[in-house]
């Protein structure tokens, strides 16, 4: 699983319906991202709204939907 963020990857280790955790801590700005779940060779993204600056000391994403788009294959 991964979130990216105006071109930047960042791994996430966990996430709930409200909340993403990062793997490695990073800060991150409020605003548009991509989630994307890969599972053997289907790729589904989710497109997200970060609903508040993410900090160094905070490992934990609050997000929310705003959008999906269909699985695809990379």
């Amino acid at each position: 699983m991964t979130l990216t963020v105006d071109g930047e990857q960042f791994e996430i280790a966990q996430a709930t319906p409200t909340h993403l955790y990062l793997r490695t801590p990073a800060e991150i700005p409020s605003g548009s991202a991509e989630l994307s779940i890969s599972i053997d060779e289907s790729v589904t993204r989710q497109h997200v709204q970060l609903l508040n600056d993410v900090q160094l000391s905070s490992p934990a994403v609050p997000f929310q939907r705003v959008g999906h788009t269909p699985r695809g294959h990379e």
